[in-house]
């Protein structure tokens, strides 16, 4: 219930769609509430004596909930989840999809925050929150949410492969390639493989490079991409050698 005041809301009746649940069973504050029961002198009081509307009973987060809350009303979400963590989790994870189509970034990183407060184990939130904040120029944050994802998630190549990402876009390609190499080490999928060595080609180590590019042909020979990018390497390398020969 936001705010959290369910004592100052004397509405005398609420439909919901969820039929099985008893509300005044579940939820007694909802009942009727005489004058006297309520404080005279408060101002929250007073506003949902005059106006039960101002309480809105929803079981599942809208655009319209947050034009509610943002107005002054209260929610009362209705969400029957198991009592698990990762419940919670959805519940939070769920809920900055309507403050990123307003652009609430704050709220988003507020609610991301959470989420990988309650479950750190989830990846995706982990990685959403560092790659939110550097989109915003929060890099030592960033750094941080990422090195904390791959603390609690040490086995995740995603983690090690989002981490290098960041750095690939920063252009700060070995700290790109030591976190691919990671990736890869964990058994990162195609195309997610092509990141190692096109971090090591772009840091000016294309002897490396084309090392990478030829261990994935070995695993993957039917990988076309991994085929014309070791080709044109290898004769990018094979005429700076010829030259260099012909140099000396």
């Amino acid at each position: 219930l936001y705010p959290n005041r369910p004592e100052l809301l004397p509405i005398k009746t609420a439909a919901v769609a969820l039929n099985d649940v008893d509300l005044l069973t579940r939820y007694p504050h909802l009942a009727k509430h005489k004058t006297s029961e309520v404080s005279q002198t408060s101002e929250v009081s007073a506003r949902h004596r005059m106006q039960p509307e101002q309480l809105l009973i929803i079981d599942r987060f809208t655009d319209g909930v947050f034009r509610h809350l943002e107005k002054g009303g209260d929610v009362l979400m209705l969400y029957r989840v198991g009592e698990t963590r990762d419940a919670l989790t959805d519940l939070l994870w769920m809920g900055i999809e309507p403050y990123w189509h307003q652009g609430d970034m704050e709220a988003c990183l507020r609610l991301l925050r959470q989420t990988v407060e309650v479950d750190p184990h989830f990846v995706e939130a982990g990685t959403s929150l560092a790659w939110m904040l550097w989109s915003y120029g929060r890099d030592a944050e960033a750094i941080a949410a990422y090195e904390n994802c791959i603390a609690a998630n040490p086995k995740s190549w995603k983690a090690h492969h989002e981490f290098g990402m960041f750095y690939f876009a920063r252009r700060k390609y070995l700290k790109a390639a030591e976190q691919f190499r990671a990736a890869r080490d964990l058994d990162a999928p195609i195309p997610h493989l092509h990141m190692l060595p096109s971090a090591l080609e772009k840091a000016g180590l294309a002897e490396e490079a084309l090392r990478e590019w030829k261990d994935i042909l070995r695993r993957f020979p039917d990988d076309e991409v991994a085929k014309r990018r070791a080709q044109r390497l290898e004769e990018s390398l094979l005429k700076k050698r010829s030259k260099q020969k012909s140099a000396t």
